[in-house]
């Protein structure tokens, strides 16, 4: 009895005494994490509140665009057209987040289509419209969008109403009303064309000398806005790369426009989105051993407040709690070094009660590998069961189709997706040999090779033809096997794969017509004019007929290339080519030879009758051309060459 009782007090006493080395380690271990959660918290909210101060001074220096262009309004009191352009193109220049520059033009409806008239006048496509691009509807006031730098890339937007659009009436109406600069929400602009959104700053512009004390002398002075549209990615990414605050990846920042922060007010993102911090624990926070808790700053500008949330991002655990964890891996080995050495004074009273336990363990392995084979073997067949389900799956989602024949060449089995993928009909297959199904395997002499490679029992590849499909298209296969034989050696038919090549054949065709023609007119190219010229030869020989031969050189070409551009020039190919295939005859070819030139092979014409053709194809050519919205006329050079074989004889 005093063993059991030594035995106990021993294993007791290990206990107690790690327990007691585990309390002392934890609470050292809590203390000095405290004084790390506190270098932590202050180094972000540091880090945090760089970064907001940046982003609030870069909003000061960006509304001072907006203000900078309004002064020119007021000290030049009539600002043209191209002083605008003049104005604000180094603007354009010096910050690449500006989307565009704009002023607003204030107008009744009589004056708005008085000022569509004078405008149409210098640019002819020139249009009012409101917000769904429709023409103007009567209203007391339409706000114009007039002068519009860079006009390229934001044609939309050029002679937009609006008025037509509520909310930036809304904002506008603000503006007017305080004499202040006013900010819209996000918007998908008429001129940004990918997925990033924007905003537009905009301030009003009064009529020089009036009296501005009240809305309603503020209402009656305005004349127009002038606004920057802004893509609001690009100038946080601006803001921040010029403060340098961009290297910082363990912060998550955030930018909000609007009135709370939610994810349809998203203005910027920088870092990758993590998962929601944890609940807050019933101790201390920095029991979480990491700060998680985000920086947020609301500031206002140009009337809309602002929010910029910055958020810690997961970050490695031992740069910052080398301390904390050196305790505690420091107190825990030695709690379990002195817990040890007072349980092995207790090991020599265990050793009967191991020797029984071997035993017992030893008995339940046994069990236990009996247990093993048996679920090994349904491992087994379970493996054997998915191998064969898996191969049935990858057949039936591979582009290739497996088939079997039996010793007549009739399909007897066709899987993969062949039906589906070749648009054929089941029942036309099934039960049939494949030049029954195909009967132009009869009149060639492939189809009669490909049936005598089946009667010899040979294997064969790459077998291409062509099927009619139920989507009435001309489908194409290729198709490869192998004979099968029973184990006396017995032909029990074949068995193979195929593929739909129809794509295939398709891009082959494109190839050969892009050989051939000229990518641009759709005109034979040299090389097939050479082969026509060799063709047309012969038939004169034959014939006896005189074979014409014209080259044809475009006047000032090199003109229209340099005044409106190579895709004028482009369009004027095209249509003389159009031109010229309309004046000959359909039996009769016309090339393009290089840039300007055209070459037109004449056959079967009267030995008079070259005069007329050259005329006829010089008037067609000479027709007014439609160029860039503007009339142009061409002219050109013929230069006729007459090739005339002696008549052949008549035979005896």
């Amino acid at each position: 009895m005093s063993s059991p009782r030594k035995s106990s007090r021993i294993s007791l006493a290990a206990i107690l005494t790690l327990l007691t080395g585990v309390a002392v380690t934890g609470l050292l271990f809590v203390a000095v994490s405290a004084l790390e959660y506190s270098k932590m918290e202050l180094s972000f909210q540091q880090r945090g509140h760089m970064r907001a101060a940046a982003i609030r001074r870069g909003m000061d220096d960006t509304l001072e665009l907006v203000t900078i262009i309004n002064t020119l309004f007021k000290t030049a009191g009539v600002v043209e057209r191209e002083q605008f352009a003049a104005f604000t193109r180094p603007l354009l220049e010096r910050y690449p987040f500006v989307q565009a520059f704009n002023f607003h033009r204030v107008l009744d409806h009589a004056g708005a289509l008085r000022h569509e008239a004078e405008t149409r006048q210098e640019r002819p496509e020139y249009r009012l419209h409101d917000a769904n691009r429709q023409p103007l509807s009567p209203r007391p006031q339409h706000i114009i969008v007039d002068y519009l730098e860079p006009l390229e890339g934001n044609e939309a937007a050029f002679g937009l109403d609006l008025a037509s659009l509520p909310d930036m009436a809304r904002v506008i109406a603000d503006a007017v009303d305080s004499a202040q600069p006013r900010t819209t929400e996000l918007l998908r602009l008429e001129q940004e064309a990918d997925a990033q959104n924007g905003f537009v700053m905009l301030l009003p512009v009064y009529r020089p000398g009036a009296e501005l004390s009240t809305v309603a002398q503020r209402r009656a002075a305005w004349v127009g806005n002038t606004s920057a549209v802004i893509r609001s990615a690009d100038l946080i990414q601006k803001i921040l790369l010029a403060a340098d605050l961009l290297d910082d990846r363990e912060l998550l920042v955030q930018v909000y426009i609007g009135d709370d922060i939610r994810p349809a007010n998203l203005v910027y993102t920088r870092g990758q989105q993590a998962d929601e911090p944890p609940a807050p624990l019933p101790l201390q926070r920095w029991l979480a051993f990491d700060y998680r808790q985000p920086y947020t700053r609301t500031f206002s500008a140009a009337g809309k407040p602002w929010h910029v949330q910055v958020t810690p991002l997961p970050r490695p655990f031992l740069p910052h709690h080398l301390g904390s964890l050196s305790t505690l891996i420091g107190g825990l080995l030695f709690s379990l070094l002195t817990a040890a050495f007072v349980n092995s004074l207790a090991r020599r009273s265990l050793r009967v009660q191991r020797l029984v336990d071997e035993r017992t363990v030893a008995l339940k392995a046994s069990n236990d590998k009996l247990a093993e084979d048996v679920a090994a073997r349904k491992r087994t067949e379970e493996a054997l069961q998915e191998s064969e389900h898996r191969f049935r799956r990858l057949l039936a989602l591979s582009s290739d189709w497996y088939w079997e024949q039996d010793e007549h060449f009739r399909f007897t089995s066709i899987t993969g997706g062949f039906f589906d993928k070749g648009k054929q009909d089941p029942q036309a297959f099934l039960g049939r040999t494949r030049w029954e199904i195909n009967p132009a395997l009869w009149d060639n002499r492939w189809g009669r090779d490909h049936r005598a490679t089946l009667e010899a029992h040979l294997p064969f590849a790459n077998l291409e033809y062509a099927l009619p499909g139920l989507d009435g298209q001309t489908h194409w296969f290729s198709t490869s096997g192998e004979p099968v034989f029973d184990r006396e050696g017995k032909f029990r038919g074949y068995r193979g794969t195929g593929s739909e090549i129809t794509g295939r054949k398709l891009a082959e065709q494109r190839i050969q017509h892009i050989a051939h023609h000229d990518v641009l007119t759709g005109l034979p190219n040299r090389v097939l004019l050479q082969d026509r010229l060799a063709q047309a030869v012969a038939f004169a020989n034959r014939s006896g007929k005189p074979l014409w031969v014209m080259l044809i050189d475009l006047d000032r070409f090199k003109f229209v290339n340099d005044s409106l551009g190579h895709k004028a020039g482009d369009q004027l190919l095209k249509t003389v080519a159009q031109r010229l295939r309309d004046s000959v005859r359909d039996s009769d070819t016309v090339a393009r030879l290089s840039g300007d030139e055209f070459v037109a092979i004449l056959c079967e014409y009267p030995a008079d009758a070259s005069h007329d053709v050259a005329q006829r194809i010089m008037r067609a050519v000479t027709q007014p051309a439609m160029l860039e919205g503007k009339e142009f006329f061409v002219t050109c050079s013929i230069g006729v060459a007459v090739y005339a074989p002696t008549a052949p004889r008549p035979s005896a």
